[in-house]
């Protein structure tokens, strides 16, 4: 759906990106991450042809935006961090005007509008104010003005800034339901870690400009670098010496006790070990759970210098 081919940008002397290139499969939720300034708005900019690249191409659905802006266009929908909104129309007069200015007609407008609406659970909305609606409702009607157009392609960019948790759950439940049910493309730009892991199944991480990881999340979570293994060992009468003697264990990182709950960390799979030199101790083993990797821990992992 999305291909960057050797795609560089500079702001005069800053280079913002350098030398991208990366694939977005058709039909995938897709989280766009990287610290501030690390140029996730420059690249979605290139991506929905605000902006031209000063070096390399960009294709949306094997077309090139930038030879084909029209063409390609006409395939995404996106919503900005702040929605488009006209606070004193109601829901479905701004819908069927945003519908009429992307070409249809009238009697086209209102009945697209009304699917829409449905879709994303607003027709008991739709003769509400827009400067009535909470936030969530607000960010809902944000989406549906993108995808109007029936776009193939979904750009969010920081789609859940400032909603409340409540909020953040009817989101991901409303894009989930879209990519289901219309096998949209969606790709999300977002700093907020649990967003991405519960959302998304692709992942690209950009830093200071330029692509350190694209693939699939659990491939991330699975195989990156600086993999630590985290257990929770749950034990009958802990003891100081047991404590200090599984800090002294080689491949052990970190070790810590509460109400007779030992957290772990390793550089390795080292379970059995742990198990067996918990028994020498004298101390019963009721359980060793392995916990993964968060994405949050990977992300920083990949993007902090040291």
């Amino acid at each position: 759906m999305v291909k960057f081919v050797n795609v560089s940008q500079s702001y005069g002397s800053f280079k913002a990106l350098h030398d991208l290139n990366f694939e977005i499969k058709k039909g995938s939720l897709l989280a766009l991450l990287g610290p501030n300034g690390a140029g996730k708005s420059t690249t979605l900019n290139i991506m929905t042809g605000f902006r031209p690249p000063l070096e390399g191409e960009v294709f949306i659905n094997d077309i090139n935006i930038f030879e084909n802006p029209e063409e390609a266009k006409s395939c995404i929908g996106y919503l900005a961090e702040i929605p488009p909104l006209y606070p004193e129309l109601t829901v479905i007069e701004y819908l069927i005007f945003i519908a009429e200015m992307r070409g249809m007609s009238h009697e086209a407008s209102i009945s697209r509008s009304k699917e829409v609406l449905k879709l994303l659970n607003l027709l008991e909305r739709e003769e509400a104010l827009i400067k009535n609606l909470s936030k969530g409702l607000k960010q809902r009607v944000g989406i549906a003005q993108s995808i109007l157009h029936y776009p193939k392609l979904l750009v969010l960019d920081e789609p859940t800034v400032g909603l409340e948790p409540s909020q953040l759950i009817e989101f991901r439940q409303v894009i989930r339901h879209l990519a289901k049910e219309t096998g949209m493309t969606v790709v999300i730009s977002t700093h907020i870690m649990s967003e991405a892991a519960e959302l998304c199944d692709e992942v690209i991480i950009i830093s200071e400009g330029k692509k350190i990881f694209e693939g699939s999340k659990d491939f991330l979570l699975t195989n990156n670098d600086k993999q630590e293994f985290s257990y929770e060992l749950i034990v009958v009468r802990p003891s100081q010496e047991l404590l200090t003697h599984l800090t002294n264990i080689q491949d052990i990182l970190n070790v810590v006790e509460n109400n007779n709950i030992i957290t772990l960390t390793t550089n390795k799979d080292i379970s059995e070990i742990i198990v067996e030199e918990t028994i020498k101790f004298g101390a019963g083993v009721k359980s060793i759970t392995p916990t993964v990797n968060s994405l949050e821990k990977v992300f920083l992992d990949l993007t902090i210098k040291k």
